[in-house]
């Protein structure tokens, strides 16, 4: 196994054996966390990086709204406030019809990464999706993970 092999299956390991947590595995070994009572979910990444693909990321990514309108103030907001919650940021991916599915993303090196670092990382990022999609809902449109399409 690779580098990013090794670290995915550290990160599985530490999730639900460490944590406890309840993980999906995707094709391409993306992970979902779905949290009870929770109106977002948590996607765990490992991707490699650098010179030579050497280096090992851990992503933690949230989506907090799908199809919000792209307005002034939607960007001015995900370029300026969007990207202040102690660590990690907000992205806005254009989607069809010119409307944008934003999510909060949040990475740490993942070839030191222990399981308390990616305890800090899962939470962390769950809490400011979760608190996060219901405020900019109001704010800005669009429909939460948890909505009905």
């Amino acid at each position: 196994m690779g580098v990013k092999e090794d670290v995915q299956q550290k990160v599985l390991t530490m999730l639900t054996e460490g944590m406890g947590l309840h993980v999906n595995v995707a094709k391409g070994g993306m992970l979902r966390i779905q949290f009870n009572d929770s109106s977002t979910a948590v996607f765990i990444e490992v991707d490699t990086w650098g010179k030579d693909n050497q280096l090992v990321a851990v992503s933690a990514t949230s989506p907090l709204l799908f199809k919000v309108p792209g307005t002034p103030e939607l960007f001015k907001w995900v370029a300026t406030e969007g990207a202040v919650k102690y660590f990690g940021h907000v992205t806005a991916e254009e989607e069809d019809g010119g409307t944008y599915f934003l999510k909060f993303r949040t990475t740490f090196r993942g070839e030191y990464l222990d399981e308390e670092e990616l305890e800090t990382l899962v939470y962390a990022t769950h809490v400011v999706a979760d608190e996060w999609d219901d405020e900019l809902q109001k704010q800005f449109g669009g429909q939460r993970w948890s909505d009905p399409s």
